[in-house]
């Protein structure tokens, strides 16, 4: 079978051509996913900027409250409506270190609250104040005392009670647990709780740090608007995509398996005319139509090497491949047609002895002669004769009867040795004689199961007997109910 390997390439090419659609497909993907970090990043920079912008006075004012450990100043009018100018401020905490005193510097502020608190007072902190008031009280009873200056100072003592109270329950119901944001990344978004958190450094002298918290909610809602927009943008390629493979796939995957199914076929049934590709206009209908005329130079190569292999060229007889290529249906036709079958094995006598004394050439002629009265036997349309190789012809024949056959193959030996070839090297004849090996076989004889190659045996053998019987001579082996029978 004669097959172009062109159709394993285009299967490649298809898969090739999937691949690079699968490439494109993740490219936009991935150049959609990359959009979306850097616009993201953008918008949490710009954020970020802004949170710092608006705790800049905040951390000044702060800073030197820290400086001197004073908690009166954050607690001022103009201090509260520092904290509160920004709508997205919620919430900031305070850790610093007094630059005059080892005292710790801590405080808070809320807008749900509206106010600051300290965050650093502690149980002991509350007993010690209780503790001061009974003193008072205690001097406060007592003779001779001072009690204007007393009264003022347990005025004060209790408001200060109060404070310290206040700002623990506070402390205790508005202060979150914020993550613990490091050095090297000064903010973090929160959004489970949507949340901005920034952290600053305290500019006093013993140092701090405040943490601020901003309502991050407009920022998600822009990164919903975002993902959204990027969403829908990588679903508009992903459809493209699609839309394009299909085109493709019917446009150019599908008219390439045609192509490739047909490339695939031995090149003898190779046919692109009835096919649609071979009208296009565009590259693929170019590429079809140079496939077809280029199939069809191959299938005309075809049969002219056809014709060359089934002749022999010396004599002009059927060769060996046309014997073979006839010899199974001639076997089929002659029991379909319930004839007899001829079959003749033909060699010239002595022959190599006649190359021996006569040359080559010479012997080249007399084959050829020899060709031409083997070929003058064939009366019917049926009738075959073939050069099997050296000397050696076969003819098979389709007669009515045996008589036929034997009638035949006489008439070749006859016409041979008429032609008078001197052949000094034929002894008992010395001219140019043609011993026959003959099987007749009646058509209904000739089962399945009869093959070419059992008759060629038997007549083989039924030609050495020919030889052995002195030459120019025939013998017949008449085949019949699946038995030999052999006619001397």
């Amino acid at each position: 079978m004669t097959r172009f390997n062109l159709a394993s390439r285009l299967k490649i090419s298809h898969l090739l051509f999937y691949s690079h659609l699968l490439l494109v497909m993740w490219l936009v993907f991935t150049m959609s996913y990359n959009r979306y970090n850097s616009e993201w990043s953008t918008r949490i920079s710009h954020a970020v900027e802004l949170a710092r912008a608006v705790s800049n006075p905040i951390v000044d004012l702060v800073s030197l409250s820290a400086s001197g450990r004073n908690y009166t100043n954050i607690r001022l009018n103009n201090a509260l409506a520092l904290y509160a100018s920004s709508d997205r401020l919620l919430f900031f905490t305070v850790q610093a270190q007094s630059d005059f005193s080892e005292h710790e510097y801590s405080f808070a502020w809320s807008r749900e609250l509206g106010d600051a608190f300290r965050t650093n007072l502690t149980f002991e902190d509350r007993l010690a104040q209780q503790i001061e008031i009974e003193a008072l009280e205690q001097r406060l009873n007592t003779a001779g005392s001072d009690d204007v200056k007393l009264n003022f100072l347990l005025n004060r003592g209790k408001e200060l009670l109060q404070r310290i109270e206040e700002d623990m329950g506070h402390t205790k119901q508005y202060c979150p647990q914020f993550k613990r944001i490091t050095a090297i990344d000064d903010y973090y978004l929160d959004e489970d709780n949507a949340q901005l958190l920034l952290k600053q450094d305290l500019r006093n002298v013993a140092g701090g740090e405040i943490i601020l918290s901003f309502d991050a909610t407009p920022l998600l809602n822009v990164k919903s608007d975002i993902q959204f927009q990027l969403l829908k943008e990588a679903s508009l390629a992903f459809l493209f995509s699609l839309l394009l493979i299909i085109w493709a796939t019917r446009r150019i995957v599908k008219p390439l398996k045609n192509i490739a199914l047909q490339m695939n076929r031995d090149v003898k049934d190779i046919d692109f005319t009835g096919e649609p590709e071979i009208e296009r206009k565009d590259e693929l209908g170019v590429v079809v139509r140079s496939l077809d005329s280029l199939a069809k130079k191959v299938q005309l190569q075809i049969v002219e090497l056809e014709k060359r292999s089934a002749i022999d060229s010396l004599t002009g007889l059927g060769s060996r491949f046309l014997y073979e290529s006839v010899k199974a249906d001639f076997v089929a036709q002659t029991r379909r047609q319930g004839k007899y079958l001829g079959f003749l094995i033909c060699d010239l006598d002595n022959f190599k002895a006649f190359n021996d004394m006569y040359g080559h050439p010479e012997g080249d002629r007399v084959l050829r002669r020899a060709g031409l009265t083997v070929q003058s036997a064939l009366k019917r349309d049926t009738d075959g004769a073939y050069r099997l190789g050296g000397e050696e012809f076969i003819v098979l024949l389709q007669t009515q009867s045996a008589e036929d056959i034997q009638q035949i193959a006489v008439q070749l030996c006859a016409q041979l040795e008429g032609l008078e070839i001197e052949h000094l090297g034929n002894p008992g004849h010395l001219v140019l004689t043609l011993s026959i090996g003959v099987v007749c076989a009646k058509g209904v004889d000739l089962d399945s199961n009869v093959s070419m190659d059992q008759i060629y045996e038997l007549a083989d053998k039924a030609l050495y007997r020919a030889k052995d019987s002195g030459r120019n001579a025939i013998n017949v082996v008449h085949w019949k109910n699946g038995k030999e029978v052999i006619n001397e």
